[in-house]
This record gives structure tokens, sequence and C-alpha cells, in this order.
């Protein structure tokens, strides 16, 4: 449908942007020392920069969804509906945290692992749907590896925190997936009815 794809476009158009908007949040962060908790009109605004970025991931998953990205299977929707839940809960708990001045709340873990749980099902169904192809197919894969590898088992194994570096690819690591939307929700064609061909 010429909607869906357009849809499915402007989706990978909005998280392209909510990638670099999440890197140079970080970047303004860790210049500025504006890590949580804090407080100050430079603070509110690098907040209000990942709460942006963060609704643009769940347009893009959304984006996924329209284009039929991991299939019509209920495998493929429900990988994608626990990655779109994972970031929804992480977008609710963001103003939570800013309004009760915890940043411990019980949200952001379950988002987190959800959207991780989600993203690498995600990545699996892209890849056996067999809808995209070449580099497209692997690029929810490849965003939910790094999540993985990069952040999360660093965290839970060794204690060790993310980086400016790492939290800077993580937002980066959204672009392909914008990328691969943007430059691949195409419009199907309308079927003509086989009697149509011949009114002519």
């Amino acid at each position: 449908m010429i909607e869906t794809s357009r849809r499915g476009r402007g989706a990978g158009v909005v998280l392209i942007g909510a990638g670099l908007l999440w890197a140079i949040a970080i970047l303004i962060e860790y210049r500025y020392g504006l890590k949580p908790p804090n407080h100050g009109a430079l603070y509110a605004l690098d907040q209000d920069m990942f709460f942006v970025a963060e609704l643009g991931y769940v347009t893009g998953i959304l984006g996924l969804m329209w284009v039929g990205a991991a299939g019509a299977g209920w495998f493929g929707r429900v990988a994608l509906g626990l990655f779109a839940l994972g970031w929804i809960i992480l977008v609710i708990a963001a103003p939570l945290a800013w309004i009760t001045r915890d940043n411990n709340l019980l949200l952001f873990p379950i988002g987190g692992l959800t959207a991780m749980l989600g993203g690498l099902l995600a990545g699996v169904a892209v890849i056996v749907a067999r809808q995209w192809t070449g580099w497209r197919r692997y690029t929810v894969m490849f965003y939910a590896l790094y999540y993985l590898c990069a952040l999360l088992l660093p965290l839970f194994l060794a204690r060790h925190g993310p980086t400016l570096i790492t939290e800077s690819l993580w937002g980066l690591a959204w672009t392909p997936i914008g990328a691969a939307l943007a430059s691949q929700a195409r419009a199907q064609p309308a079927l003509i009815p086989a009697t149509a061909q011949w009114s002519e």
C-alpha cells in the first residue's frame, strides 16, 4: 500500500534523526557532567533530547511493523511487540524518574530487558522472514547484538557501566535500521483483476 510505504519511509527518517539526537545528547551529558540525578536548564534540555530520541525509537519499531519487515506470522508480531513494549516502558519511566527524582525505578531494568529480548527476537524474525534483502536484513540484529554485548553484558557480568563511546554508538546503531526503512519501504503495486486487463 502506498500509505504504508510512506509511513515506513517516514519512520525511517525519524529513526535516523533519533539515533543522531541520542548521540548528541550523550556528548552533551558527558561534556558538561549532566549524568542524573542533576538539575538546571541544560540538564532538563539534555533529558528532553533523550526522551524525544526514545519516542523516535518507538516510531522506528512501529515502522518495522508497518512495512512487514518481520513477516506476517505470529513470531514476527510477538517479537516486534516485545521490542516496542520495552521501549514504551522506558519512555514512561523517563518522565516518572524526572518527577520523582528517582533514577532507580524498577521500570528501567524491566524496560531494558524487555527491549533487549524483543530486539534479539525481532532481529531473528527479520532475518528469517526474508522480506528485506542484503545488508538491510541484518540491521535489527546488528543493533540488538550491540545492545547486548556492548552495554548489558558488561553491566551485569562485570559491573562495568557504559562509556561515552559505547553509549554514543548505541544511538548510532539505530541509524542503519532507519536507513533500511527509508530505502526499503516500497509501495506494492495494486493487483488488477484479470477482467480489467481485457476491458481496455
